[in-house]
């Protein structure tokens, strides 16, 4: 029960990262979703990068279909999402803070570091929840 809570919350607190201020030009300060339209006009994404940000937006369903995938009780499902999800948005948030700033632009930290924090306890949580499943099959195998 405690996964699901850690769960819970890192979920919460990474979409409310990405509505925090992840890049600044001049004194407009643009979230996750906003900064990603001005950094591919800048700069364009290719490859992997481009698919893990023209996908971002979809980042709350996600979000939402491991919540679901838990309250049916799907919790080996749920896990496995919530493992993909977070370590997709820890690399789209580790990836802005590593970024050089161009043209003007600028990180702002708080945005990726608040979603980077919900990634760590959403995988945290995942991880028990994968562990306790193990568990839990090995325990109905043994006579």
């Amino acid at each position: 029960m405690v996964a699901y809570a850690i769960g819970v919350a890192g979920l919460l607190v990474l979409v409310a990262g990405t509505f925090l201020p992840w890049l600044q030009s001049g004194q407009v300060r643009r979230n996750s979703y906003a900064s990603f339209g001005v950094l591919d006009r800048l700069i364009g994404f290719h490859g992997v990068t481009e698919a893990a940000i023209k996908v971002w937006p979809l980042l709350g369903l996600c979000c939402a279909a491991v919540v679901t995938a838990a309250v049916v009780r799907w919790h080996g499902t749920a896990a496995v999402l919530g493992l993909l999800m977070a370590g997709w948005s820890a690399a789209v948030a580790i990836a802005v803070l590593l970024r050089d700033t161009s043209a003007g632009v600028q990180v702002v930290a708080v945005g990726p570091l608040v979603t980077f924090v919900g990634d760590i306890a959403v995988a945290a949580a995942a991880t028990l929840t994968l562990v306790q499943q193990v568990r839990n099959h090995s325990l109905r195998r043994e006579p």
